[in-house]
């Protein structure tokens, strides 16, 4: 529900057609289901975390 009570869906991205097919968010939301997307963010450098290790500091 928004500030002004209606009730709204944000999806994030640029979703073109051949993006709302089954199995996405974008077809879920158009079917009036939820859609839950499990995500996991990781933005660790493994390559340069292990350049590092071997820096005497």
């Amino acid at each position: 529900i928004n500030p002004r009570g209606k009730e709204c869906y944000w999806i994030s991205g640029v979703g073109a057609p051949q993006d709302a097919g089954p199995g996405t968010d974008f077809y879920a939301v158009s079917q009036n289901k939820v859609s839950i997307t499990p995500i996991k963010v990781d933005m660790t450098s493994y390559d340069v975390q292990a350049s590092l290790k071997e820096l005497t500091l």
